[in-house]
């Protein structure tokens, strides 16, 4: 029996022998003075434990160790770009000038049927208003958060059946680039998703791109009155949307890019910190600069717009634009040399001080998309 114990402790020993020269001294100078190879690149301790000790190689796509802890380049953007979005619903957007008499629709209202047809598009509503040959027709309407139906008889016009209001069924805006990935072409940009102007809710999309954008000036951000970045779309089309989601908006960028020398890499929630950093921003054509802000109030758990907070304390920016306008959503977070989030939100009282979002919680939407369109069956 005492022989049976002592070969185990034995055999004990030297397992842990063999354990605390693994732990203890650094790889490379392991045993008496025999060099050991170090370390692969993004190779784990565990898949080096197995290598030393048992012969085994863990492979994991031709790479060693775990990708999931590979450095994810991208080029920070900070540019300005105009944005089309189709298939987000029909909006009211006022009354026809020749309607003379008293309408029953709002600006606003979002027609969702007409004679009990779903309708997504100005296109669909003229077809069911002219299948009436006339007669009463029945608009089902979301107003200020209600279901509402509204009976109508379109008038006989030389044009064909009109109803008397004015139709919207595609949004528009400008907001700023985050980042591109130069080796698929892919960007997200914004940081927040577009909403609808009355009840705040994400807007649908079926298509959407990418255009360009001739800057008219800024209004200047004040306590209770936030500015804004003007400016018109051109019909310069350079990419397009493919999601346009609560983190952002993200599609490809079309053309070859010559970007690649600003790659940086990502910050992770857990390697930003409060205090210094910079965001990139464009209020003049053709001119991106980086401006100073204060990172403060991280909430390490959020997967949504609203990350952390940051404070403008650049005196150029602020006598600029009395801090974040809108049109700078979307203007990338720059930290101790990488890319770490991006602009969203500003607070009505205070222009200088705003919201900012995760840079992994952007690219997680964006690997969300393109999974669900891998998954999707094809037509």
């Amino acid at each position: 029996m005492s022989r049976r114990i002592s070969g185990r402790a034995t055999a004990l020993l030297l397992l842990c022998a063999a354990l605390l020269s693994f732990f203890v001294f650094p790889v490379g100078a392991v045993g008496g003075g025999e060099s050991q190879p170090a370390l692969a690149e993004n190779q784990t301790v565990g898949s080096r434990f197995l290598e030393l000790f048992f012969g085994e190689k863990k492979e994991q796509d031709g790479k060693s160790g775990d990708p999931e802890k590979e450095e994810i380049y991208l080029v920070p953007g900070g540019g300005i770009f105009g944005m089309r979005i189709y298939g987000c619903g029909v909006t009211v957007a006022g009354e026809a000038e020749e309607n003379s008499g008293e309408s029953l629709f709002r600006a606003g209202d979002r027609i969702l049927s007409v004679g009990g047809i779903r309708v997504n598009s100005c296109e669909q509503v003229r077809r069911e208003v002219a299948k009436s040959d006339g007669g009463e027709v029945v608009f089902e309407i979301e107003r200020e958060g209600r279901t509402v139906e509204i009976a109508v008889t379109p008038k006989k016009t030389d044009e064909g059946l009109r109803i008397g209001i004015l139709l919207r069924d595609e949004a528009a805006g400008i907001g700023t680039l985050t980042y591109s990935d130069p080796s698929t072409g892919s960007f997200g940009g914004l940081g927040h998703g577009v909403c609808d102007s009355e009840s705040g809710a994400l807007l649908p999309m079926e298509t959407g791109e990418v255009t360009g954008v001739i800057l008219g000036g800024v209004k200047r951000g004040e306590a209770g009155a936030p500015g804004e970045l003007r400016g018109v779309l051109t019909e310069e089309k350079s990419g397009e949307l493919t999601l346009n989601s609560e983190c952002g908006v993200f599609g490809r960028l079309t053309g070859e890019s010559d970007a690649k020398e600003g790659l940086l890499p990502i910050g992770s929630r857990e390697q930003i910190h409060e205090g210094a950093a910079t965001i990139r921003s464009t209020l003049k054509n053709g001119r991106t600069e980086n401006y100073t802000i204060e990172i403060g109030q991280i909430d390490r758990t959020s997967t949504d717009a609203k990350s952390f907070r940051i404070r403008v304390t650049d005196p150029a920016l602020i006598a600029a634009t009395g801090g974040i306008v809108r049109g700078m959503s979307g203007s990338p977070i720059l930290q101790d040399g990488r890319l770490v989030g991006a602009v969203t939100h500003v607070m009505v009282n205070d222009p200088t001080e705003g919201y900012g979002i995760f840079i992994e919680n952007m690219l997680a939407a964006a690997r969300r998309a393109e999974s669900a369109a891998e998954e999707r069956p094809a037509a």
